[in-house]
C-alpha cells in the first residue's frame, strides 16, 4: 500500500521533491525492518504514513507559475543548490531573470533527491553525493531548455566538498576522487559557491517536509534569498603603503591585490610567475593611491576640466591617459617618448616616495657597477 501510493505521486521536475523525500524516507525505514509486503505496519511508522497520506490532498491545492523567462528579460541567470542530511540528499534549481524595468523574477525550474544509503557514511561524503547529484541535474536541464544563460552558479554549504573540488583528484582516496573528478568535468564552466545552511533551499529537500509544511514554505517556492554576496568595506585602502620599506615587496602586494580583483571582477585565475606587465601595473595602482590620499582635490578639478587656480598651477598639471597626475612643460613638444616628457607628480614626504628613491637608487647604482665592471 505504501508503494502503491509513493508511485501515484507524478512529478517529473520535481516540484514536490520534499515530499517525495518524506516518503521515501518512511519507504527506506520499512526495508530497514525487513517487513515483508504482506505485515502491518509498526505503530510509530504507522502513524507517520498515516499523517503524510492524510495531508497528500493538499498537492491540490499548489500552484507553479509555468513561465520560466519573462519575455523582456535582458540577464537570464541559473542558480543551482546542493545539500545533504543524514537520511537523504538532494539538488534543486531556480532561474533567476532581470527584465528591462529592473524587475528580478526567481522561479523554480526542478530537483531531484536521494536517500541514503542504508550503510552509513559521514556527512561530507553525502554533502560530495548531493555536489555530484546537482552537477548531473544542472547538465540535464541546460541541455534539453538550451537556453544561453548568462551566468550558471552553484552553491553548496560544505566548505569540505568546495575544498575536495579545487584539489586534484589523484590527491584524493577513491570515492572522493571518483565524485570529484566526473563533478569537476561536467561543470568546468560553472561557478561554485559557499552558502550558510538556513539560507540553502536545497535544505528542504534533502530533509523532507510534509505537504502542509511545503505549501507554506517560502525559501522552496519563492525568492532566492540564499544566493546573497557578502562583501566586507573598508575604508582607506586595501595596503596602507606606509607597511612596507621595500618598494619591490610593494610592488608584489599590489600585483597580488590586482589579481584577486581581476579573480572576484572576471573569474580569471592567474597562477603565473610574475611578469613585467602586472608589476608596471601595480607601480600605476600604488602612485594612484598616493595621489588620491595626498591631491583629492586636486584631481576633482582637473576631471572637471576647471580653470580656476591654485597652488599647482605653475607646474601645469594635468591627467595623463592612465589616470594618473602628470607634470607639463615644453618637454612635451619634444621627441622623448610620452613617460620620459610627462612625469608623475610625488606628493612630498609621503613614505612610498621615499621608497620608491630607495629603490630608484639602487638600480642606478647597480647599473653603475656593471659599467665599472665591464
Amino acid at each position: 500500500m505504501v508503494l502503491s501510493d509513493i508511485g501515484r505521486l507524478f512529478d517529473p521536475l520535481g516540484f514536490l521533491g520534499p515530499i517525495l523525500t518524506a516518503a521515501k524516507l518512511v519507504m527506506q525505514d520499512i526495508w530497514r525492518l525487513g517487513m515483508d509486503w504482506d505485515e502491518d505496519l509498526p505503530e510509530e511508522l504507522l502513524q507517520k504514513w498515516s499523517t503524510l497520506r492524510k495531508q497528500l490532498p493538499v498537492v491540490n491545492e499548489m500552484q507553479k507559475y509555468r513561465c520560466l523567462i519573462p519575455k523582456n528579460a535582458v540577464r537570464v541567470e541559473l542558480h543551482g543548490f546542493s545539500d545533504a542530511s543524514m537520511r537523504a540528499y538532494g539538488a534543486v534549481l531556480y532561474t533567476r531573470c532581470i527584465t528591462a524595468d529592473g524587475l528580478i523574477s526567481v522561479n523554480l525550474v526542478a530537483s531531484k533527491s536521494r536517500v541514503a544509503p542504508l550503510k552509513s557514511m559521514t556527512i561530507p561524503r553525502l554533502e560530495l553525493c548531493a555536489a555530484k547529484l546537482l552537477a548531473d541535474l544542472t547538465t540535464k536541464a541546460i541541455a534539453s531548455m538550451q537556453i544561453q544563460f548568462d551566468n550558471v552558479t552553484l552553491w553548496c554549504d560544505s566548505s569540505i566538498v568546495l575544498c575536495w573540488l579545487k584539489k586534484s583528484p589523484s590527491a584524493l582516496n577513491q570515492f572522493v576522487s571518483n565524485r570529484v573528478a566526473s563533478i569537476v568535468e561536467l561543470t568546468r564552466c560553472y561557478h561554485w559557491n559557499y552558502i550558510r545552511s538556513e539560507s540553502n533551499p536545497a535544505d528542504v529537500i534533502s530533509r523532507g517536509a510534509l505537504p502542509i509544511d511545503l505549501l507554506s514554505n517560502e525559501l522552496w517556492w519563492k525568492e532566492l534569498k540564499a544566493a546573497t554576496v557578502f562583501a566586507l568595506i573598508m575604508e582607506g585602502t586595501c595596503i596602507r603603503l606606509d607597511r612596507l620599506s621595500d618598494y619591490r615587496k610593494l610592488q608584489r602586494a599590489w600585483v597580488y591585490v590586482l589579481r584577486f580583483i581581476d579573480y572576484i571582477t572576471h573569474k580569471r585565475l592567474v597562477v603565473t610567475s610574475i611578469n613585467a606587465s602586472e608589476v608596471a601595473n601595480a607601480e600605476r595602482a600604488i602612485f594612484l593611491v598616493m595621489q588620491k590620499e595626498v591631491f583629492g582635490d586636486l584631481l576633482k578639478e582637473l576631471n572637471a576640466k576647471s580653470n580656476k587656480r591654485h597652488c599647482f598651477s605653475n607646474l601645469a598639471p594635468f591627467m595623463g591617459q592612465d589616470g594618473l597626475i602628470r607634470v607639463g612643460g615644453r618637454l612635451k613638444y619634444s621627441a622623448i617618448p610620452y613617460d620620459g616628457s610627462t612625469k608623475y607628480y610625488y606628493p612630498k614626504g609621503s613614505s612610498s616616495r621615499w621608497c620608491w628613491s630607495e629603490n630608484y637608487t639602487k638600480r642606478i647604482s647597480m647599473l653603475d657597477k656593471v659599467d665599472c665592471y665591464q
